[in-house]
This record gives structure tokens, C-alpha cells and sequence, in this order.
């Protein structure tokens, strides 16, 4: 008699588990749908409609070209349901993506919006930390020729080219010769073909920028870098007997550049007030600091 009653109240107690269970998921389901319902309706409504798109930070002729793009990524909908157009679910990664990959100057992206209606899309571009030139220095009696800017780009401070550069006369930025340089995606156009390619390492550039920097500190002027093979430089820097004849330095990055550089201006120091104490000028055909200590030079005739 008790284990008949016993199993008719489990049977019992475990139904009612069952409805309450089901009553739940119901419940949650319908909670759900709601929610859905309620979130649709809140980024279909024309309230958070991004009507307006304005490009800022870039030069007039790309204005309209990443405005086009941007509102073509603000087309359609999400699963065909929710429009990416709305200003609160818009699609800020891809825009980011698509304008890192048409516009290569781009340092950061700034998107906010204006109200609900408009999106302000604010392109930071990069600042030239150099300019790299694809081919050999041009020498002329011994002066070196600065109007190659057919072969020349702006790359940033982790050397990456990222736009053509104009002729510059002068030391406006760090210049430098790298003849070996290849288009890194195999285009042909020759304004942009080597646009996205690095001049070396980014560990490699920071050296040869402090190396140049330091030179220029020490009141050396200093007009270009040549990149050779095997990590190997010449550095073209002015002669100090009042005329513009050059002045090869040799030096690589195999050893410890700065103490290379720290020994060349050393030695410049110091011929230099000897040869102002004699009031004499000098002028170097080359200078040879790869074997430093020991220093290497030919003065020019």
C-alpha cells in the first residue's frame, strides 16, 4: 500500500516539474521574441537613420571616392533584417577595414556621430618620417642631385612607403637610396607601385634614423643614406670647406652603429679644430668607420 502511494506522488510531483519547466521556457521564449520585436523596431525606425555621411582629414580628390564607399558599406541589412545604416548598430570595423585598404596614408580612423542622422568619418593621415627613393644617387662634379623625385616616397616611422613624394631641395626630411626596392603586390603603376612597401625592417630603419639624427645633432650636414646589400651604408654628408662636395661615410649595422657614428664625430671634431687652428680647410674624398676604433679616411685632392 505505501509503495503504491509513494510512486503515485513522484509521478505526480515529477509532472508538475515538467509543466512548471515548460511554462519557463515558454516564458523566456516569448521574453525573447519580444525583445527581438522591440530592437527590430527600434533600428528600423527612421529616429536613428544615418542620412548624412562627411569625410574629413584627406585631400579634396579622395573626399568623394571614401564618401561613396562608406555609404555603399551603409547599404542593406544585417541577416535582412536589421539596415546597417542605423547610427547604432552601423558597421564601424568594416568601414575602418575597407579605408585602411584603399588609402594607404591612413594613421588612425575617427568615426562619431552628429546627432542620429550623421556619421563623421575623420581620417588621420600619416606623418612623413623620411622619403625613400627606389634608385641610385645622382652625382654630378661631385654634388649630389636631389630632383629624383620621380623614384621617391614618404615612408613613416616604421619605413613603410605610403605616397609618392615631391622634388625637395635641402634636408626638409631624412632621404634615402634604396636601388633593390620591389613592388611588394606585383603592381605595375608607377605611381603607386611601391606604395605598401617596407625600405627594411622596422627594427633596421629606427637604427639608420638614429644614426642619421645623430649626425645632423652634431652639426654635421648630411644630405642622403645609400642601403647596399648585407647591411651595409654609405652616408653622403657635406665637406666643411664652404663648397657642396660630398663626402662618403661607410658604415653597417653588423657592428654597433652608434659607436660607429660616436667615433665618426670624434674624429670630425677633431681635424676640424685642427685644421681651423691652422686656419686651413679639409675636405674628405671618404671616411671608413667600420673598423672602429680605428678610423679610415682619404682627403680629396
Amino acid at each position: 500500500m505505501r509503495s503504491r502511494h509513494r510512486s503515485r506522488q513522484s509521478k505526480t510531483f515529477i509532472a508538475r516539474r515538467r509543466a512548471r519547466l515548460t511554462s519557463c521556457v515558454i516564458g523566456i521564449a516569448g521574453m525573447l521574441c519580444i525583445s527581438i520585436l522591440v530592437v527590430w523596431g527600434v533600428v528600423s525606425t527612421n529616429l536613428f537613420t544615418i542620412t548624412n555621411v562627411q569625410i574629413a582629414g584627406v585631400e579634396n580628390q579622395e573626399v568623394q571616392i571614401l564618401h561613396d564607399k562608406v555609404t555603399e558599406i551603409l547599404s542593406g541589412s544585417y541577416i535582412g533584417v536589421f539596415p546597417r545604416n542605423n547610427s547604432l548598430i552601423y558597421p564601424r570595423s568594416e568601414i575602418r577595414s575597407v579605408i585602411w585598404n584603399i588609402y594607404r596614408e591612413v594613421e588612425s580612423i575617427d568615426l562619431r556621430r552628429a546627432g542620429f542622422h550623421t556619421l563623421i568619418v575623420t581620417v588621420h593621415e600619416k606623418i612623413p618620417s623620411a622619403v625613400v627613393c627606389a634608385t641610385l644617387p645622382d652625382f654630378n662634379n661631385n654634388e649630389l642631385s636631389l630632383d629624383d623625385s620621380d623614384a621617391c616616397y614618404f615612408a613613416d616611422s616604421s619605413g613603410i612607403l605610403f605616397k609618392k613624394a615631391p622634388s625637395f631641395s635641402g634636408d626638409v626630411y631624412n632621404r634615402y637610396y634604396v636601388p633593390d626596392l620591389e613592388s611588394s603586390d606585383g603592381s605595375t603603376d608607377s605611381l603607386t607601385k611601391l606604395v605598401g612597401t617596407r625600405a627594411t625592417s622596422t627594427e633596421e630603419f629606427s637604427v639608420i634614423q638614429q644614426v642619421y639624427e645623430t649626425i645632423q645633432r652634431n652639426n654635421i650636414t648630411i644630405d642622403a643614406m645609400l642601403m647596399k646589400n648585407d647591411r651595409e651604408y654609405e652616408i653622403y654628408i657635406r665637406n666643411p670647406d664652404m663648397s657642396s662636395s660630398t663626402a662618403i661615410v661607410y658604415f653597417n649595422t653588423i657592428s654597433p652603429a652608434m659607436e660607429q657614428i660616436s667615433n665618426l664625430i670624434l674624429f670630425w671634431n677633431h681635424i676640424l679644430s685642427a685644421a681651423r687652428a691652422k686656419k686651413e680647410y679639409m675636405k674628405f674624398d671618404y671616411i671608413d668607420v667600420r673598423y672602429s676604433p680605428n678610423i679610415y679616411h682619404r682627403f680629396a685632392r
